[in-house]
């Protein structure tokens, strides 16, 4: 009789586990009124599936078709993957790196992982909540507790709990099989590999970094106070040691949405994680931007695009720049350029760099009017040209005169 009884306990124990974490469907009425089914990630012989939802807009491809995808063109839907959920909320992960940032800022002299007091915790209640949604998705959003994630070997601190609107996984979170996760860490595993948008592709030039390069940022601290753990390309996660905070990642953030306020969300087509080898099915990313922005040397007249030797005929344009003061709402630090082209030039390319730094080329097909502008991330000393093409880039001008300006202060 005791034997039965506890079989009885074991069984009961266990269905109230598994009702803890809902497995049915959830129904709710999205956007336009429209019905539509939810459900937590899915997981059948090693293939995960994610269904997704639209919420909120953000900078993510170029829409003006002036060659470069920045915040000169027009916000997207945003598409999330369905991490979680319940009666009453569900939890999303960005689909995609949505922008390029370091975890903590490297002028204020902290460069610290501790997540409550870092540049992107402020970046994405900030910044990014203001830029990405309205009042009526704003309302949607739950602030939820954030408890630390100490780092699993070295027991490094990540910090005190927090109250947000948004953040970013935790290494325990990137392993949680609940969420459609590997759980080992080490392996190269396409759960946790992830694409960028062209937005984020294009902060990752201006970086001066690989654009190849799909790794994103983990709040959990690494070996050290000056580390945080990362996601890598491949999908595995950064050893213990982590990456220095100052150091540009991708950004994938999380948030909460009350389902109370479910006419916020749009389903869209679910994700499913390839059920090939990850050795065999590496994700290499490539730039799809129109005209991607390239990195030269100041000598080097060649266009990257071209197979043939540039034509180099006519007048330089001339040019003035200046930092911008003031900003749109939520818009990136910018120096503004004001040019006039010679006759017969249909477009135009700007080259700009920090310092003693490489080069960045941004192409444009069509001139923007009144003036042009380029988005940086750092202070420092910057050197601008611009050079003007006839149709069909027969030919290009000379490079006009480097003009410079000195940013001695970002705007937050």
């Amino acid at each position: 009789m005791k034997k039965k009884n506890a079989w009885t306990v074991l069984l009961l124990s266990a269905a109230l586990a598994v009702s803890a974490v809902p497995v049915h469907p959830v129904t709710v009425f999205g956007a336009d009124e429209t019905k539509i089914t939810l459900n937590n990630p899915s997981t059948v012989n090693g293939v995960t599936t994610w269904d997704c939802v639209e919420f909120g807009r953000y900078w993510q491809k170029d829409t003006n078709g002036d060659g470069a995808a920045n915040d000169d063109d027009d916000t997207t839907p945003i598409k999330w993957r369905v991490l979680s959920v319940s009666d009453d909320e569900v939890f999303l992960m960005a689909d995609q790196c949505l922008d390029w940032l370091t975890y903590d800022d490297p002028y204020n002299n902290r460069n610290e992982s501790d997540w409550q007091a870092s540049f992107l915790r402020e970046w994405l209640n900030s910044r990014f909540y203001n830029s990405a949604f309205n009042a009526e998705e704003m309302n949607a959003i739950k602030i939820v507790t954030v408890k630390p994630d100490n780092n699993p070997e070295t027991g490094t601190e990540g910090g005190p709990e927090t109250q947000d609107k948004l953040y970013i996984l935790s290494c325990s979170d990137i392993k949680n099989t609940a969420y459609g996760f590997d759980a080992d860490t080490g392996s190269e595993n396409v759960t946790r590999r992830a694409q960028k948008t062209d937005f984020a592709k294009t902060m990752t030039k201006l970086a001066f970094n690989d654009v190849n390069d799909t790794g994103y940022w983990l709040r959990t601290p690494g070996n050290s106070q000056t580390n945080a753990m990362a996601v890598e390309s491949n999908g595995s996660i950064k050893d213990s040691n982590g990456i220095p905070v100052d150091s540009n990642k991708g950004v994938r953030p999380v948030v909460h949405v009350s389902l109370s306020a479910s006419s916020v969300l749009r389903k869209t087509d679910c994700v499913t994680s390839s059920p090939k080898s990850p050795d065999t099915d590496k994700d290499t990313d490539k730039d799809t931007t129109q005209n991607p922005v390239n990195s030269l040397t100041p000598g080097n007249t060649q266009n990257p695009n071209a197979n043939t030797k540039e034509v180099i005929k006519g007048k330089a344009p001339k040019i003035t720049v200046k930092f911008m003061q003031k900003l749109k709402k939520g818009q990136y630090n910018r120096i503004r350029i004001k040019y006039t082209l010679p006759k017969g030039a249909v477009g135009y390319q700007i080259r700009y760099k920090n310092g003693k730094g490489n080069w960045t080329t941004l192409t444009r097909k069509k001139p923007v009017k009144p003036y042009d502008s380029v988005s940086i991330r750092k202070k420092g000393t910057y050197s601008i040209q611009i050079r003007s093409f006839t149709k069909g880039m027969a030919t290009y001008s000379k490079w006009s005169k480097t003009k410079k300006v000195k940013v001695k202060k970002l705007h937050k």
